[in-house]
């Protein structure tokens, strides 16, 4: 276990590693001989940050050098994926194993994630299904749902948050409608399907979970603008439409969060 670690601010730093490179070490947090603890620590590391480890007794970092047990670090750069909301890197994303195909989970979709906190193998791996939005329910970390979002069926990643990691594997997913196959669904099946998608937003609303009322919303409002579009429904699709539009706006405007969500 690392037994003691203290981030540092001006120091020129060197680090354990397993492969040498001109600028710094690469270290694959999948490989075994890196010790869990140590991975988790690193994992924590923002880019530039600067920090020393120290073991316990008789532990040690590295099967590859077992003797080493006090090192210090400087992050140079996270090899992954950013796939935080705002792009701001605090969510990095490295696939461990590819997707079966491109098909991905949508917001307020249902899923079945694994998911396994921390870098041992040990660790108690969580079984959850849930409908992308309503993590909360699940007890489900918001930063877990934003990276499923980008996950493929099949395919399991590592996640580093600012506070832990994740290893999270995406069993299942419920598939949407292509904007092809909303354009040809008949007029009163589209209706149909916006109806609901907007009564679900209508019940996350009153039970004051603002932010999956907003997706709900938000739902609706892309069938709506794929829709083929016909004088005959125009009046009804359009009143919808209007609802959908004053409903996403209030419902974001209460929790903070920008209009344009990503579907």
């Amino acid at each position: 276990a690392v037994v003691s670690t203290q981030r540092k601010e001006d120091e020129t730093l060197v680090t354990d590693s397993i492969e040498h490179h001109p600028h710094g070490y690469s270290i694959d947090f999948t490989s075994t001989t890196v010790q869990a603890p140590l991975v988790d620590e690193l994992m924590q590391m923002r880019e530039g940050e600067l920090a020393s480890f120290t073991t316990a007794e008789g532990e040690r970092f590295s099967s590859v050098q077992p003797d080493i047990h006090s090192i210090e670090v400087e992050m140079l750069s996270h090899r992954g994926q950013d796939v935080s909301a705002k792009g701001d890197g605090s969510l990095i994303k490295s696939i461990q194993v590819e997707g079966m195909n491109r098909s991905k989970p949508f917001w307020t979709g249902k899923c079945r994630l694994l998911i396994q906190k921390g870098s041992n193998s040990g660790e108690e791996v969580q079984a959850v299904v849930l409908r992308l939005g309503d993590g909360d329910t699940y007890g489900v970390p918001p930063e877990i749902e934003q990276c499923a979002v980008t996950m493929t069926k099949g395919e399991e990643c590592r996640l580093v948050t600012p506070s832990s990691n994740f290893t999270i594997t995406l069993c299942s997913l419920e598939r949407d409608l292509t904007e092809k196959e909303i354009y040809n669904l008949p007029s009163d099946e589209l209706i149909t399907k916006t109806e609901l998608t907007k009564k679900s937003g209508n019940f996350n609303f009153q039970k004051g979970k603002l932010h999956l009322a907003s997706l709900y919303y938000n739902r609706a409002l892309r069938y709506l603008d794929n829709r083929n579009r016909k004088e005959e429904d125009s009046k009804q699709t359009n009143a919808l439409e209007v609802a959908c539009h004053l409903k996403a706006v209030v419902s974001t405007q209460s929790t903070g969060e920008d209009l344009c969500l990503v579907s």
